[in-house]
């Protein structure tokens, strides 16, 4: 399996097209739902696929192995058994 990755970098959010700016705010979402006692430092991810599902994740610091938001999300797509060979992935952190 070949993964890549492709990033822009905008200077205000407006700027980003609609479908992206709904990404961002799922991202949000998850993050307001993430557990960081301990760092103080709250992280939510949203996960485009290329059946246009979104996947939330978010960093749950008291959970007994600890996962970062991505890993999460992308944990939680493939059980939800929805990940192809070949999909088009947007990763907004």
């Amino acid at each position: 399996m070949d993964f890549s990755f492709k990033y822009a970098q905008y200077s205000h959010f407006n700027l980003l097209s609609k479908k992206d700016q709904k990404l961002v705010d799922a991202a949000f979402e998850a993050m307001n739902k993430a557990y960081a006692p301990y760092s103080e430092f709250q992280v939510g991810a949203s996960v485009l696929l290329g059946n246009r599902h979104v996947v939330l994740g978010n960093n749950q610091e008291n959970w007994p192995i600890h996962r970062d938001c991505v890993r999460n999300a992308w944990l939680c797509s493939m059980q939800e058994q929805i990940i192809r060979m070949k999909l088009s992935i947007q990763f907004v952190l």
